[in-house]
């Protein structure tokens, strides 16, 4: 219960803090420049033989967030709230799902230490995943 209790206090001080800054900061913002332009060809326009040449890094978080817009819009149709793709491609929705794939990333990140470092208690495992997750990289 303890690491379950952590990812969901974890994720949902991220969400308060994605809120926030969504709020302050509604355009696009330093990078987000030019990648959120990008990821909504893909997400908006299924586009994807566009491709703007400023950006170094490969496509494959456009990738991933164009499918998981589609779930997105798939769950609305089935629970009847209806999201349409400006919302689901928004840019809101593009930083949103930043936070889907860092809590995605701290069940891999305990696996990891967990094998790496035998023998260590639950305790450490929970704050060396946490220190991991918070720490920009």
């Amino acid at each position: 219960a303890g690491p379950v209790l952590l990812v969901a206090v974890h994720v949902q001080g991220l969400l308060a803090l994605a809120r926030r800054i969504n709020q302050i900061v509604a355009l696009p913002y330093m990078d987000e420049v030019f990648h959120v332009p990008q990821a909504q060809q893909y997400c908006l326009n299924s586009n994807f033989h566009a491709y703007d040449q400023k950006l170094t890094t490969p496509p494959g978080l456009y990738l991933l967030h164009y499918a998981y817009s589609r779930v997105q819009i798939y769950v609305s149709q089935v629970t009847g709230s209806f999201l349409n793709l400006e919302q689901v491609c928004s840019i809101g929705s593009l930083r949103g799902f930043n936070i889907v794939l860092g809590a995605a990333c701290l069940p891999v990140f305990a696996l990891f230490i967990r094998r790496n470092e035998p023998g260590q208690s639950s305790l450490y495992v929970i704050l060396k995943t946490m220190l991991l997750a918070l720490h920009p990289l």
